[in-house]
Formats: C-alpha cells, structure tokens, sequence
C-alpha cells in the first residue's frame, strides 16, 4: 500500500486496541489509533478517540507505548476521575476528524486487498484458535498413544511374543 501524507504526516499503519477488562460492570470499547513515520528514527502512534500519542524509534513501539499509556489513562479516569461521563465527554468533543478520515481511507484500501484491519485481526484470531485445538488434538493423540503403548507393552510383559518350535516327528526319525 502506498503511504499517505496529510500535512506533514506520512501515514505507515493503522489499528485497535483491544482491552479485556476483569469485571463484568463495565468494559472498554475496541481504540483505534494510526501510525505515522516523522522521520528516519521516530514514529508516532495517536489515538484517534482521546488523543493520547506516544512516539518511539519503531511503529510497533509506538503503538505498544500507546497501547500502555492508554491503559494507564483509561483506569485513573475510571477509578479517579468522572469515569465513564469523563471519557464520554472526550468522545464527543473529538478534534481528530481529518485522522479518522485518514483511517478510514486506509481501512477501505486494505480492504480492496482483503486485508482490512478487521479481517487481520479474525485471521489472527482464528489462527490462534487454530493453534490451540491443533495443539490439544496434537495433546489428546499424545495421550491416546502414551496409553496404547502402556497397554501394549503391559501385554507383552504378561504374554511375551514367542513362537514355539517344536520338530516334526518325522523329520527327527529321518
């Protein structure tokens, strides 16, 4: 995909954070943010909801850095602060307009390529799920086999493959 300038932005990634909250009283909807690279060795990662930004010598840096920051912001606004009122408020007074124009754009060229940010994260999901119920049938089979191979070799310690020979009558009197 060919990067896209906005000013002086060179737009190189876009994203959601997706938080997974321990109760069941309140959750975190998905945070969208976009990577833009500002020069050889900095690159700055912004959240397009509250307008957190972080910047680091990496895109994915960049985002790990907003990803933490937004964590941190997310739960002394919460516990702290107004809660959810407070983030609702930020929400509506959004100034970051042209960037979600920018995310959007991007989104649906990647999706003319099939690798819209939705679509990438189901690929991943269903990747790891993959994984996982590759890795426990790879498990069970395991274990299955472990217990055959216990049962067999319990047999043949009762039973002990022999094949008994004995000589033909005629063949000692020859």
């Amino acid at each position: 995909m060919e990067k896209t300038e906005i000013g002086k932005r060179n737009f190189i990634g876009i994203g959601k954070i997706l938080f997974d909250t321990p109760t069941k009283e309140w959750n975190i909807p998905n945070l969208h943010f976009i990577v833009s690279k500002c020069d050889e060795t900095t690159y700055e990662a912004v959240n397009l909801e509250f307008g957190l930004v972080s910047i680091d010598r990496t895109g994915l840096d960049a985002a790990k850095g907003l990803a933490a920051l937004l964590f941190s912001y997310l739960l002394s606004v919460i516990n702290d602060g107004n809660g959810f009122k407070e983030l609702q408020e930020l929400i509506r007074k959004n100034p970051f307009h042209d960037l979600w124009g920018e995310f959007r754009g991007i989104e649906f060229e990647l999706a003319e390529t099939g690798d819209d940010l939705s679509h990438h994260i189901d690929r991943h999901i269903n990747k790891a799920l993959q994984d996982i119920l590759s890795d426990k049938i790879k498990d069970a089979l395991e274990r299955k086999a472990e217990g055959l191979a216990e049962e067999l070799i319990s047999l043949f310690s009762m039973r002990p493959p022999l094949v008994e020979y004995t000589e033909k009558e005629e063949a000692k009197a020859a």
